[in-house]
């Protein structure tokens, strides 16, 4: 059985509207819309002080938060050109150490050594003939220094001698 039902559907939704109307105009057919008048124009177009003020404030707060970010930026890309200098003195004072610590150790090799206290202080190596040993026929001997103790020191060490 078809549905029957009294439900119609509103076709005036899908035709062209004038320009200017609004889908809610179009339910509205009894209202007519308001004519600008003069007066409703100037109303519109006035421009109240307070309204004005909080403008220039709002556009204030703008700027400065403008500014402000800008400084931060110069401020940063100063900081990091500094950052970039150190660097570069840091790389340099690096270098420098490595080649130092290798002329160092160039100079404090054991052949530079040998041959600076060859030429310079006139130093020979030992030879045979240079070379003393000595021989000590009697054995080694300890001599204990008597201590200047007291009595009751001697005591007890002589006690704990016994136990």
């Amino acid at each position: 059985m078809p549905n029957q039902a009294s439900a119609a559907y509103d076709l005036s939704l899908f035709e062209p509207k004038p320009p200017g109307q609004t889908h809610g105009d179009a339910h509205r057919k009894g209202r007519s819309r308001k004519k600008n008048t003069a007066a409703a124009v100037r109303a519109r177009i006035t421009i109240r002080p307070m309204q004005a003020v909080r403008w220039a404030a709002v556009a204030a707060v703008c700027l400065a938060a403008l500014g402000s970010i800008m400084v931060c930026n110069v401020q940063s890309t100063k900081l990091n050109d500094q950052v970039a200098a150190m660097q570069k003195k840091l790389a340099a004072a690096q270098a420098d150490e490595v080649r130092l610590n290798m002329q160092q150790q160039s100079r404090a090799s054991l052949g530079n050594v040998e041959s600076y206290a060859v030429n310079n202080l006139g130093m020979q190596k030992t030879t045979p003939y240079q070379i003393e040993y000595i021989h000590i026929n009697s054995k080694d001997k300890v001599v204990v220094q008597k201590s200047q103790e007291g009595i009751l020191s001697r005591l007890y060490n002589w006690i704990l001698e016994y136990l």
